[in-house]
């Protein structure tokens, strides 16, 4: 090979690491970079000052532990003491950091933009509706533009069956309907109820003065339609009336009373109507339920023949009452099933601690 030339002095050239002064962790220039220091930039992030402020509101989902204690884990000198990515993701700080971050990466900005008749000039996505040409009404925005819909002149009702247009409709926006679907998950029940009967009168009117042959037709398949959805609202509304009533409230088995008390005795009496019944089964069992108490299958092996924390039954009543909602909710239609479980999320989720939706 080549030699170099006399005299030059022979150079060697070592790659280099850098780093950000601050934020790297102490093993570093040892060890080299790691999944755990990683986590230390994280928490040596998480602890600017920049980073806090723009995620004070998430300060308030920190759990049980500080924020301060939580970043002091992420960014410990000693690499065996933080925690690890998964850990570290699914702690609620971390959660609501991404859901936030999540939601301002799905904003929309409303297409309205009426000024301070608008109070929703940019929100979430999902809070609001998309025309076939990706023009999006805020939800306050499209309840007036429904309002104004259901008000227009008759020849404009008429030529757009009453249903909803965009609100760029027709000068900048060629869909001249939105989506009914859609309309009834976001309007108000009110102004739901004001919409279908607005354009059931007005398509039965149509049928009726007008209606031959083809139009017949396919006027009769949109009121069918329209009947469907509010048929499915109907069912949607007396399923969440059956589980808050029959699944969630606990009661008398004789004479649907509401009880709440608990003092240790798992053979209940009603206050109302003198009812024995199981605080485990909730049977009937006539005057005093003792007997049954004694024998009954649903308690937990080992318990007391009759006397339990209230804590236990809870946990008893709890498990009770997602295997009825369960078998409740599974033969319903899956849009039935989908719209109680958002309606009730809140209510189950704080009521059957552990089940997911």
């Amino acid at each position: 090979g080549a030699s170099a030339p006399c005299g030059a002095a022979a150079t060697r050239t070592s790659p280099t690491r850098a780093f950000s002064a601050g934020f790297t962790a102490p093993e570093v220039a040892q060890h080299g970079a790691s999944a755990a220091s990683d986590i230390f930039s994280v928490g040596k992030t998480a602890a600017s000052d920049p980073v806090r402020c723009a995620c004070q509101d998430a300060e308030s989902e920190r759990g049980e532990e500080s924020l301060d204690a939580f970043v002091s884990r992420l960014a410990s000198d000693e690499k065996a003491a933080r925690p690890s990515a998964k850990q570290a993701r699914e702690h609620p700080f971390c959660t609501a950091v991404l859901r936030r971050v999540g939601a301002r990466t799905h904003a929309r900005e409303c297409c309205v933009k009426a000024g301070d008749r608008c109070t929703e000039l940019t929100v979430s996505a999902d809070a609001g509706i998309e025309c076939g040409e990706g023009h999006f009404t805020c939800h306050a925005c499209l309840v007036r533009t429904t309002e104004a819909a259901m008000c227009a002149d008759l020849a404009t009702r008429r030529r757009r069956e009453g249903r909803v247009a965009c609100p760029k409709h027709p000068r900048e926006c060629g869909d001249s309907a939105l989506d009914d679907s859609a309309l009834v998950k976001l309007l108000p029940a009110d102004t739901v109820r004001q919409y279908m009967g607005s354009r059931l009168r007005l398509l039965e009117a149509a049928k009726v003065e007008e209606l031959e042959g083809e139009y017949r037709t396919r006027v009769e398949a949109e009121l069918g339609r329209l009947l469907a959805i509010e048929e499915g609202q109907r069912q949607q509304e007396a399923a969440r009336k059956h589980i808050e009533e029959e699944i969630l409230q606990l009661k008398c088995p004789r004479c649907k009373q509401a009880f709440f008390d608990f003092d240790g005795c798992c053979a209940l009496t009603c206050s109302r109507c003198g009812c024995g019944f199981c605080a485990w089964c909730l049977q009937d069992c006539g005057s005093d339920a003792h007997q049954h108490v004694g024998r009954c299958t649903a308690k937990p092996p080992g318990t007391d023949p009759f006397f339990a924390s209230s804590a236990l039954v809870d946990d008893v009543q709890r498990t009770r009452r997602i295997e009825l909602l369960e078998a409740y909710l599974r033969p319903l239609p899956t849009e039935t099933r989908d719209g109680v479980k958002r309606s009730l999320r809140t209510v189950l989720q704080d009521r059957l601690r552990g089940w997911s939706p």
